[in-house]
């Protein structure tokens, strides 16, 4: 049987204080364990367990691969470039006593 993942289903408008925190909602935290990672991708904010955010990641890793043994330099380039996007800005976040994150700065612009 296959592994059951966490699925955080919907898009979640949510205000975010003068301290960069905001509310995480409670079915999404009661799935959520102690820490998430938040990151770009598709020019949104993503939330993703840690294990979730490795299979991510290692999606890109292999794309990045695949182009290094074709030796296509444009391709190495373009996956390089996803990787490093993907990889930058993304922050470890654990939810306070009343559910709240922190979004680091460069993730609110």
């Amino acid at each position: 049987m296959a592994e059951q993942r966490p699925r955080f289903l919907g898009t979640h408008h949510h205000g975010i204080d003068e301290k960069g925190r905001m509310v995480l909602p409670a079915k999404i935290r009661a799935q959520l364990g102690e820490t998430a990672i938040l990151a770009k991708l598709d020019r949104c904010i993503g939330l993703f367990t840690p294990e979730e955010f490795d299979r991510v990641a290692a999606r890109f890793e292999d794309a990045l691969d695949e182009a290094e043994e074709a030796d296509d330099e444009e391709a190495i380039e373009r996956a390089l470039k996803a990787l490093r996007r993907f990889m930058a800005d993304a922050s470890e976040v654990t939810p306070d006593q009343q559910g709240r994150i922190v979004v680091p700065a460069v993730l609110r612009e």
